[in-house]
């Protein structure tokens, strides 16, 4: 039980690093690999992951810890088997790529919502933020391939027409466009391809703009929090000792080291 306890402890101090490695686990997976049981693989983990902190933001009224832990696992798993049996069963291009917008747009709000509620910066802020972005690119993916396969030939590949007919090539064009960095190789050439891509420009620009002032703002707070802590205690020595009350000396060790710069 302490195995599992220490384990668990472990991913939620390292989960979103985790899930850095698997979103680009996945990118190199997709490119170099053309099979696909490793991609399969490398997806689902995603998907756990994505699903188990949509199911934290669904359940976070729930109080009771266990109960919520129970709810969370449940919901996770339920969002999981909807995956595979859209993938091996439906085999249905547009259905799966809606799956995948949905399920990564609420993603992407999840890790929005955390980092806004959240009231320190520590690693896991810091590579939430990196997540939420990389998410977006991945719904940026989600949301190409629906495009292409809803609108025929909605797209130009390298001058000419074609179809975008690997989710590399998506997510390729869904980082291209959410960074603006505009290479020409993939350009949308119908009204759906183009409204995609223009809010999905706009969102990179946003989420850059807000959610890395967010963290910041929140970092200078609490250097500004230090600060302000640490003028007080050498007032309140300076006053103490003014009056004979005490030495700064006569403070515990602990004290002082913690007002040493």
């Amino acid at each position: 039980m302490a195995a599992l306890t220490n384990l668990w402890n472990w991913y939620n101090s390292t989960k979103f690093v985790i899930s850095c490695i698997l979103i680009i686990s996945l990118i190199v997976i997709d490119s170099l690999i053309h099979g696909n049981w490793a991609k399969y693989g490398m997806t689902g983990l995603l998907v756990i992951f994505v699903a188990n902190q949509i199911s934290r933001l669904v359940f976070s009224r729930v109080k009771d810890e266990r109960r919520r832990g129970v709810l969370t696992g449940v919901l996770s798993l339920f969002i999981l088997a909807l995956e595979f049996y859209l993938i091996f069963y439906m085999e249905d291009e547009q259905g799966i790529s809606l799956f995948f917008i949905i399920l990564f747009a609420v993603g992407v709000a999840s890790m929005v919502r955390r980092l806004f509620v959240s009231d320190r910066v520590d690693m896991n802020a810091v590579f939430a933020g990196i997540v939420g972005y990389l998410l977006l690119g991945v719904l940026g993916t989600g949301i190409f391939l629906y495009v292409d396969h809803h609108v025929h030939l909605a797209f130009n590949l390298a001058g000419e027409q074609g179809d975008l007919t690997t989710g590399s090539q998506a997510f390729y064009f869904s980082l291209v466009t959410l960074t603006t960095l505009g290479y020409g190789d993939i350009v949308p050439r119908t009204d759906q391809g183009r409204v995609a891509a223009s809010f999905l420009a706009v969102a990179g620009q946003m989420y850059v703009a807000i959610i890395i002032s967010r963290l910041v703002a929140l970092y200078m707070r609490e250097q500004a929090d230090k600060a302000k802590i640490s003028a007080i205690r050498r007032a309140v020595e300076e006053a103490l000792e003014a009056r004979g009350v005490c030495r700064a000396e006569d403070l515990p060790l602990k004290d002082r080291e913690d007002d040493s710069p």
